[in-house]
């Protein structure tokens, strides 16, 4: 579990090890601190539940799921090259 920002959106990213995935998700203002089963604990000790489509808070408040799409480093350089921003930073 990562707490991260792209930009002005803040995402939480939530890793599973057994089937090597990601899934990301807004997470507004919120922190989250811990994961705990299908759970996310924030640091105000509030906790989230994890499904497919969203985070749902302690009230039924619902952050949504961040499409994406699972992609290697190599085959996103070899697409974009040099017109990516990492290049472009160099």
């Amino acid at each position: 579990m990562i707490n991260d920002q792209i930009g002005d959106r803040k995402i939480v990213l939530i890793g599973d090890s057994t089937s090597r995935t990601v899934r990301a998700f807004e997470r507004k203002s919120i922190i989250f601190q811990s994961l705990i089963g299908d759970s996310l604990k924030t640091t105000s000790g509030k906790f989230w539940k994890i499904n497919e489509a969203n985070l749902i808070g302690p009230q039924g408040e619902k952050l949504r799921r961040i499409a994406g799409v699972l992609s290697y480093w190599f085959a996103w350089d070899n697409y974009t090259g040099l017109k990516s921003e990492y290049y472009k930073s160099k």
